[in-house]
């Protein structure tokens, strides 16, 4: 994303090919930075701070209409113990250190919904009306996920008075919404000679993606690095709850209140469609989870504040909040410090995974100098620079080469499924850039392994990890045609 915006910055630059990241998901933060940044700075290498800071701003703005949620339901104690376990669970505070447009696009969709709640035939009624529109419409061009929020807002919408009104409202609301996020998406989409930078180019690929064979391990990892994300102590609570409730239920017969089953209903249609959306997903990745966090802390506030008074309500908050936080990082801690040979990335933890994730950003940092380096540029003057990423470090080698203003892309090609070869050039030399998952500094896709073998003969010089430099050179890869980072 921030690659795509050094570009952008050039004058000779297309604003439809500078969207490097995010094409169809989340254009909208590309139109801001676009009218924001150049007013605060003329050097693209402000773009991560302005990211970060714009993330830090959105995770503190959302505390205003996710605390009004709140307290439309629950006395000030349990609203306010709800929003902390919100902002302290792991995945809140990541995408409040560092920018991801679902942070933002939640505060809008949260901002709709608010004015949603006050549409009527009045002229502030219909300016409601406008409001709505305009901010869930910014919300889906943000960050198309928060879609999933309209299966629980019709749920609710059923358990009100006038629910076929609101009902015809909703979808009025949701059906503008997505013609503007087309019509905004059709003056940006371009296409490819594959077809993959375009709106079917886009969904066909997702979906070939998507209906992969699903497995078994992918979607127990998916699950518990969404249970530690999220907050384990919350989740294990709202489970004995249900159980418990369950079997007073069955023993004494008791009712569940009408307010509570329009909250957990409608919680359960938030949480569905991102829960078969996402733990099917072949790739598992924390932050897809964060949306739903809100009706998780919802349907914890109906089975177990509602029960307690208000001095026993916060001892559970914080108890909750500290386990939240403090567990998934000994979980990993220990099991890293008993298997020091085969370490679990520690996702769903904060301190943990940012203390691990610091050293690699360091050294991609490097690799970043390396790329546009003078003296590597001299001393292998008419060599093409070959550079074997993930998707970690094609982001930062990208990044690196975008900040010279100088970037041009020549040509991407697909070696097999997820593995890329992307060709660039920086005032006139070239730089390839070799994409796959499977790479790291001490596992390489043999079909990278054959370019590197041969780099003499391709003209090549290597840019690698140290690690890696050491466990390959003794595979006919000359010390020579090599740079590390």
């Amino acid at each position: 994303m921030a690659a795509g915006m050094a570009r952008m910055l050039s004058p000779d630059s297309s604003f439809a090919e500078s969207i490097l990241y995010g094409r169809q998901l989340n254009p909208g933060i590309y139109f801001i930075f676009r009218a924001v940044y150049p007013l605060l700075f003329d050097s693209p290498r402000h773009i991560i701070g302005f990211l970060n800071w714009f993330g830090v701003l959105s995770a503190s703005f959302i505390t205003w209409p996710l605390y009004s949620l709140f307290r439309k339901l629950y006395n000030p104690v349990i609203s306010t113990g709800a929003l902390l376990i919100f902002i302290f669970s792991p995945i809140t505070w990541e995408l409040g250190t560092y920018f991801h447009p679902v942070m933002p696009a939640l505060v809008l969709a949260l901002i709709s919904f608010h004015a949603f709640s006050r549409i009527s035939s009045s002229l502030k009624g219909v300016l409601f009306f406008i409001v709505t529109f305009i901010t869930f419409s910014a919300a889906v061009i943000m960050r198309t996920e928060v879609l999933f929020l309209i299966p629980p807002a019709a749920v609710y919408i059923l358990f009100s008075k006038k629910k076929l009104r609101n009902l015809i409202l909703l979808l009025v609301v949701f059906t503008m919404s997505v013609i503007s996020y087309f019509s905004l998406l059709s003056t940006i989409a371009i296409q490819s000679s594959s077809g993959g930078l375009g709106i079917t180019g886009f969904a066909e690929r997702f979906l070939a993606m998507y209906f992969k064979p699903i497995t078994i391990q992918g979607v127990l990892k998916s699950m518990a690095w969404a249970f530690m994300g999220m907050g384990s102590a919350m989740l294990v609570s709202i489970l004995f709850c249900f159980i418990y409730d369950l079997r007073e239920k069955f023993r004494k017969g008791m009712k569940t209140k009408r307010t509570s089953r329009r909250v957990i209903t409608a919680s359960l249609f938030w949480i569905l469609p991102s829960m078969l959306i996402w733990l099917l997903y072949p790739v598992p990745i924390t932050r897809h989870f964060f949306i739903i966090i809100p009706a998780f802390i919802l349907i914890f506030s109906e089975l177990m504040f509602t029960r307690f008074q208000n001095s026993k309500a916060v001892l559970i908050i914080i108890s909750i909040i500290v386990l939240n936080l403090v567990f998934p990082e000994l979980l990993y801690r220990t099991y890293n410090s008993i298997n020091p040979e085969s370490k679990k990335e520690p996702h769903g933890t904060f301190f943990y995974y940012h203390s691990r994730v610091n050293d690699r950003i360091s050294r991609y940092i490097k690799m970043q100098m390396e790329l546009v380096n003078p003296e590597l540029r001299d001393s292998y003057s008419s060599k093409r620079i070959f550079v074997p990423v993930n998707w970690e470090s094609y982001g930062y080698a990208l990044l690196g080469m975008a900040e010279t203003g100088n970037l041009v892309h020549l040509d991407t090609k697909e070696l097999s499924p997820g593995t890329f070869i992307h060709d660039y050039a920086i005032r006139g030399r070239k730089i390839t850039l070799a994409f796959s998952n499977r790479f790291s500094g001490k596992s390489v896709p043999e079909i990278f392994l054959e370019r590197m073998v041969h780099a003499d003969e391709d003209n090549s010089v290597l840019l690698i990890p140290e690690e890696l430099a050491e466990t390959n050179i003794n595979r006919g890869i000359s010390e020579k045609l090599i740079r590390t980072y």
